[in-house]
């Protein structure tokens, strides 16, 4: 059987999901070089796993070198990454069996982790800092399940909120490590005083963001152990 490793998940743009109870597609075409009919087709998931194997298993007598669409809902309980491929037969009496290329779909509910804090030129962490000072931005983030692509970091000064600075940065990654970016405020935008707010956003490759935002000040007298 050459099920021809066209097996896709509908939306086909990556197979990840944000949300649950949702329902998923899976769209295939399944093909045999001698047979007109295939006994049964199956979407296998977690076929690797004794204990949770074949999660989804929709079977269906269909006609070679067709379309076929499947779809099944889950719940919370499938949150993770999750194998599937899909197996079709021949017919009753041969019973022999062919699988598709093995694709990977990931449930991702779960926002990034994000923290953020503020160094002064000598990397000590501040929230308060003198006229022209060079104030570092560090935002550490981790996405266990689906992994983080996307970070932005927005600056806005004391007057009316205006926003001076932003940075993007598409790393990605995947895991309980924390990465760093970090952004520069330079001396010349940090000449005023008040209150400077940032705003780190992060993105998993699910769609799940997580923002969070800090500010620092600017002091005419800037306190002990803090950059001038």
């Amino acid at each position: 059987v050459d099920t021809g490793g066209q097996s896709s998940v509908n939306p086909d743009t990556d197979d990840y999901f944000n949300s649950t109870p949702v329902q998923i597609n899976f769209n295939f075409t399944k093909r045999d070089t001698l047979f007109t009919q295939l006994s049964n087709c199956s979407v296998v998931v977690d076929y690797s796993n004794a204990t949770f194997g074949g999660i989804f298993n929709t079977t269906i007598s269909s006609v070679n070198n067709t379309n076929f669409n499947a779809s099944t809902t889950v719940g919370a309980a499938y949150e993770g990454r999750h194998d599937y491929r899909i197996q079709c037969r021949q017919d009753f009496s041969t019973n022999l069996t062919g699988n598709s290329t093995s694709r990977t779909l990931i449930i991702d509910t779960t926002k990034p982790s994000v923290d953020m804090g503020f160094l002064d030129a000598n990397v000590i962490e501040q929230t308060s800092f003198g006229p022209g000072a060079e104030v570092k931005v560090e935002c550490k983030r981790n996405d266990v399940t689906s992994g983080f692509n996307r970070t932005e970091i927005f600056v806005r000064n004391p007057v009316e909120g205006t926003s001076i600075s932003k940075k993007v940065d598409t790393t990605s990654a995947t895991g309980t490590t924390k990465f760093t970016t970090d952004f520069i405020i330079p001396p010349e935008e940090s000449q005023l005083l008040g209150s400077y707010f940032v705003e780190c956003a992060v993105n998993d490759r699910a769609g799940n963001q997580f923002r969070t935002n800090k500010t620092f000040e600017i002091t005419k007298q800037a306190p002990k152990g803090s950059s001038a």
